[in-house]
């Protein structure tokens, strides 16, 4: 782990340290998205998930519930947060399903080296979060490349026909819990080369407060123009 990880570790814990006991009960207030996420991951069907920064492993509980026999690998930086979700992921009785990991991802695939790849990568109000987010997705593509597969992002984005006064709000909210909405998402997806020949398409919420992106590996062609709804 470098000397920035270390740092982000560090920031995340203490954010976090007692955050995690209401997060579960405050977010689905103005986390939009997730839900849109864990039903595209019913649809489909995929033999092993991954989901980065899983937090407190609600995603990964709501999901396995639905989709018996699948494995569900969940990762996260902060040992306060990976601590308290193997204790929810117990009590839920997911936990042959479910499996946690103190990680970022490129450690992750390191130890998961010769296993199977994920079908399937989730990145849920994450990305806003973690300093080096195209890093981090050019690692999943790279995951997912050999067999194909989707990546799932739901994140803060620009609240483009909010208010300017509630825009400035939120922003001020955000950065008061170290959330930078990426607003080069799309861009990035659509241009960068570990993304070639990907096909992407991109919903709008809450009057642009958050987005939801699904990016699929191609097997042959060019890159599909994103598709937005």
């Amino acid at each position: 782990m470098t000397g920035m990880s270390i740092a982000h570790k560090d920031l995340m814990n203490k954010t976090y340290g007692w955050m995690k006991y209401v997060y579960d009960v405050s977010r689905p207030f103005f986390l939009f998205g997730r839900s849109d996420v864990r039903r595209r991951v019913v649809v489909l069907e995929p033999v092993r998930v991954l989901e980065v920064g899983c937090g407190t492993a609600r995603n990964l509980i709501v999901m396995a519930r639905s989709l018996k026999g699948i494995e569900f690998h969940g990762i996260d930086i902060s040992s306060e947060m990976i601590s308290y979700a193997r204790t929810r992921v117990y009590k839920s009785g997911y936990g042959d399903q479910i499996t946690l990991f103190e990680l970022e991802l490129d450690g992750y695939l390191d130890l998961m080296a010769g296993e199977p790849t994920p079908d399937a990568v989730i990145f849920s109000y994450c990305l806003s979060m973690i300093p080096d987010w195209r890093g981090v997705l050019r690692s999943a593509a790279g995951a997912l490349k050999t067999r194909g597969g989707t990546i799932l992002i739901t994140d803060f984005h620009d609240t483009a026909n909010w208010p300017c006064w509630a825009m400035r709000r939120l922003h001020k909210n955000l950065a008061h819990f170290h959330v930078t909405p990426r607003l080069e998402l799309v861009s990035f997806l659509n241009s960068d080369p570990a993304f070639a020949g990907w096909s992407l398409a991109v919903k709008s919420l809450a009057a642009g407060a958050a987005i939801v992106v699904e990016a699929t590996a191609p097997v042959t062609g060019r890159l599909s123009k994103v598709s937005e709804s």
